[in-house]
């Protein structure tokens, strides 16, 4: 809707696909695709096909936070999705539970079949909640650690989510979850509550590009740098509000007001992932 307004002297094709088969897509077709711009592609499948993007070197990121563009520029963050413990206070309060504070709290046997995460085979949320456990603790830490959590949850969910519908429906009373999940939720008047852990907020980032030879056409550049200029902020402002600007502020009803967020390296390896994955066996 806002492309057409913006531009109605053009003919802009949207076409949606999940990011596996997107990138499947553009690593096979490569520079020659119908495609002229990429959208919210999760970093490590947009980093694979980083060969195929036109460089952005010109292009201003001084508004971001430091750190959190690539040094290639082959692509500018889109989102960030953080994920913490989310809980449900009124069944914590009917099975008479504290609010865990931490990952190692998880463990505890009072919460044996009451936790709900999603599966980082089939799920970014889930992954960036194993690699964030690898970065704490070490490939053996975090696995053994997970081998311990696996005994106190009740599901594994294929999407990022199911733990928050478990949540909602008063299935389960904690969740690793989406923070903007939780806030929609608790928005909507649900029992919930976010708990950021105490080493920070773990999160996968996406990123917006143009093919390699699209940047030498005008209108898709009109287009792109609409994007980036102007819609990027109607975006973080109305849908997708974790931080990414210096300066950004969220009008967004209970979201948090200031989220720490953990430090994320190993994210952008799709090889590494994929590797990490194959190990999982819940």
């Amino acid at each position: 809707a806002k492309l057409s307004e913006k531009f109605p002297d053009l003919n802009i094709v949207l076409q949606y696909q999940s990011t596996g088969k997107l990138s499947a897509k553009l690593k096979a077709e490569g520079k020659n695709t119908d495609a002229d711009i990429i959208l919210a592609v999760e970093q490590s499948h947009i980093e694979m096909i980083k060969d195929n993007l036109a460089t952005l070197e010109g292009y201003d990121i001084s508004k971001y936070l430091d750190g959190l563009n690539p040094s290639h520029m082959k692509y500018l963050v889109w989102e960030r999705f953080a994920g913490a413990i989310v809980v449900n206070t009124d069944v914590l309060k009917e099975k008479g539970l504290p609010e865990p504070q931490s990952y190692e709290d998880l463990l505890k046997p009072e919460y044996r079949n009451l936790i709900v995460m999603p599966d980082p085979k089939t799920s970014s949320t889930g992954y960036f909640f194993l690699q964030n456990l690898i970065n704490l603790k070490g490939e053996d830490g975090a696995f053994a650690y997970f081998d311990e959590l696996s005994k106190n949850v009740k599901q594994f969910t294929e999407s990022s989510t199911g733990p928050i519908k478990a949540l909602v429906q008063g299935e389960t009373a904690v969740g690793l979850a989406l923070i903007y999940h939780a806030v929609n939720e608790i928005n909507a008047g649900a029992p919930l509550k976010i708990i950021i852990p105490p080493d920070g907020a773990p999160y996968s980032l996406d990123g917006v590009a143009m093919i390699d030879g699209k940047q030498n056409d005008e209108k898709v550049k009109q287009v792109f740098d609409y994007l980036i200029s102007e819609y990027i902020y109607y975006d973080k402002e109305t849908f997708s509000p974790e931080i990414i600007f210096k300066d950004q502020k969220t009008t967004i009803k209970n979201f948090p007001s200031s989220v720490h967020y953990a430090k994320m390296q190993g994210m952008e390896n799709y090889e590494e992932r994929e590797r990490l994955i194959a190990k999982w066996k819940y």
